[in-house]
């Protein structure tokens, strides 16, 4: 009798939120007062409220054992084909039980100029991650949404989304009311070292960052990363602060705010320094860091010190380059990493999608695949199994460049008088 009334609930939660008008602010239901097992049919609060109740760890910990129960259960025999809606809200609950969130990818396109190439490898970026998104009014994963009204509005769009998809699976969620945070955001468009066009009809975000950011965070987990895939946006400015560094600052403002003291907070934004191609340019530069933010990790210099580095220990020289000589080494080895980071620029092309990447791998690790010939475990990543060839694919190229440029700098630096 318990477990239909249960369902009895659940139903009535169902058609009520078919019903109710769209809230102004993003939302995430919520546990009834009176019934904590099931998710709850009351109004709905808003999402920095809720997420601000419910720690990420107790989130997952709950879905956790969601999992783990239909595991057992299905154990005892032949499962069901699920439906294609349940098989979307199933990896949904995986993607914040094992990632602490999930992946989305936006862009600017009708409203843009010259926007083609962001539709393009936004949605190929979307199909490789399985990236969640909302189309035809329907929440599906390999979908990449246009920022037409404003990036919140798309945000919002998907949330209210996929609370209605949940609220038809509630034992996915052991009959609890979870937000769902993203936590890979990956936005395709036009940039500049102070501003960004990803506002309202594509207008330029630059004194309104504030208000922008503000909109965003209820939406994010509590350690975010966000992928600029623009021009310039990590560029020093002659004043003031890049546009991804300041954008990491007022995000770490907004979810401490959001999550509270007993969160660990550290957003990380990503751009490139300079202008060119949406995802193949390899001069990146990531910001990070919690409440005091790191100077920035930039691709170029990191690799260009650690190869000059590399070459003069393999050298073995019997006297210490003067400074002079390692000036003249550095330079050398800034232009053969330029040379190893070259990628061509087709949506599908493996040296584009490992330079696509590399924000989500982190520049420790870059180096440390582009230094070892091996074929590693790229499976983290939450790639398809595709995308993920055609990663590693890119990764021997830049392997083979890097190889080659070792030597060439290490018989260079042989040479000094």
């Amino acid at each position: 009798m318990a477990r239909k009334r249960q369902k009895a609930r659940a139903k009535t939660a169902e058609e009520q939120a078919g019903k109710r008008p769209l809230p102004a602010k993003s939302s995430l239901l919520q546990p009834d007062s009176h019934s904590p097992a099931l998710i709850s049919d009351s109004p709905v609060h808003t999402t920095a409220h809720v997420m601000r109740e419910t720690a990420v760890l107790d989130m997952q910990r709950a879905l956790g054992n969601a999992v783990v129960g239909q595991t057992v259960q299905r154990r005892g025999g032949a499962a069901p084909a699920a439906p294609p809606e349940r098989t979307v809200a199933e990896r949904i609950v995986h993607e914040v039980q094992q990632r602490g969130g999930i992946t989305v990818a936006v862009y600017v396109f009708h409203t843009a100029r010259a926007a083609s190439e962001f539709r393009r490898q936004a949605n190929q970026y979307a199909d490789d991650h399985q990236a969640i998104g909302v189309a035809d009014g329907r929440v599906r994963p390999g979908t990449a949404m246009e920022i037409s009204t404003g990036l919140a509005d798309n945000l919002q769009a998907l949330q209210q989304g996929i609370q209605a998809l949940l609220l038809r699976y509630p034992d996915l969620t052991n009959y609890q009311s979870i937000p769902i945070p993203i936590r890979n955001l990956a936005i395709f468009t036009h940039g500049g070292r102070t501003q960004l066009q990803a506002g309202p009809h594509a207008s330029w975000i630059h004194h309104s960052l504030e208000p922008w950011v503000e909109a965003m965070a209820p939406y994010l987990s509590p350690s975010p990363r966000v992928m600029l895939y623009a021009c310039s946006v990590s560029g020093d400015p002659p004043r003031g602060l890049p546009f991804a560094e300041a954008m990491r600052e007022m995000l770490q403002n907004e979810l401490e705010q959001q999550y509270g003291p007993d969160t660990e907070v550290s957003p990380e934004v990503w751009g490139h320094t300079r202008p060119g191609h949406t995802t193949a340019n390899a001069l990146l530069r990531g910001f990070s860091g919690g409440p005091v933010s790191s100077a920035g990790e930039d691709l170029l210099a990191i690799s260009r010190d650690r190869l000059a580095a590399l070459a003069v220990e393999q050298a073995s020289r019997a006297d210490p380059l003067t400074p002079p000589q390692q000036t003249r080494v550095e330079n050398q080895a800034r232009r053969a990493m330029r040379r190893v980071w070259r990628a061509t620029t087709g949506k599908q092309d493996p040296t584009n999608v490992f330079i696509r990447e590399i924000p989500q791998m982190g520049i420790d690790r870059v180096w440390e695949l582009v230094t070892t010939p091996a074929t590693p475990d790229m499976s983290d990543l939450g790639m398809t199994p595709e995308a993920t060839a055609r990663l590693v694919e890119g990764l021997h190229v830049f392997q083979g460049r890097f190889a080659h440029e070792l030597e060439r700098l290490t018989t260079y630096v042989r040479g000094l008088h």
